[in-house]
């Protein structure tokens, strides 16, 4: 009786860190290899904008350890994804696996963010609200706390995901 409330309190758990991060078992695991296609500078520059985070995002924003505030504050570039209600569920493999390996993990932190329901509630001009209005229908985002900036992809492919992390990697 003691073991099974055991593994049933081991996978309650389990399942909530991956509710609340993204993070699962197999990201234990070496990163797995994620096939890409080549992508030319014009495609990539199709599908990746540019927008400034606004000094009001900053005093909405205050420095906390809340997941929403940590990329403003870092001292690295975050890659963010956002699986709202399932929308980029087919790229939170290859968005590990990229993210996993040695030249990008050096690089970026991660932050996945699940949202679950159809509307989500934010301080106003707070940096939960600007990710949510910017990354949260797009494939992916990296925030660059020195630069105030975030760069958004639009493009759901994991080619296009795989050649943007490797421009920004020196931004």
């Amino acid at each position: 009786m003691k073991i099974t409330f055991t593994i049933l309190f081991i996978i309650l758990v389990l399942i909530s860190i991956n509710q609340y991060t993204g993070w699962e078992p197999a990201d234990l695991l070496p990163p797995q290899t994620v096939s890409v296609r080549p992508i030319s500078e014009a495609e990539l520059n199709a599908s990746v904008q540019l927008v400034d985070i606004d000094e009001k995002i900053y005093r909405a924003t205050p420095k906390s350890p809340s997941k929403w505030a940590a990329p403003l504050y870092g001292d690295q570039k975050t890659a963010v994804l956002i699986n709202w209600k399932g929308s980029n569920r087919a790229l939170l493999s290859p968005f590990k696996n990229l993210l996993r390996t040695p030249e990008n993990s050096a690089v970026y932190k991660r932050n996945i963010y699940q949202l679950r329901g159809s509307f989500q509630t934010s301080a106003r001009d707070s940096f939960k609200g600007f990710l949510i209005d910017n990354c949260g229908k797009q494939a992916a985002c990296i925030i660059n706390p020195r630069t105030r900036q975030a760069a958004i992809l639009t493009k759901k492919d994991p080619s296009y995901m795989a050649a943007f992390f490797e421009r920004y990697r020196n931004w």
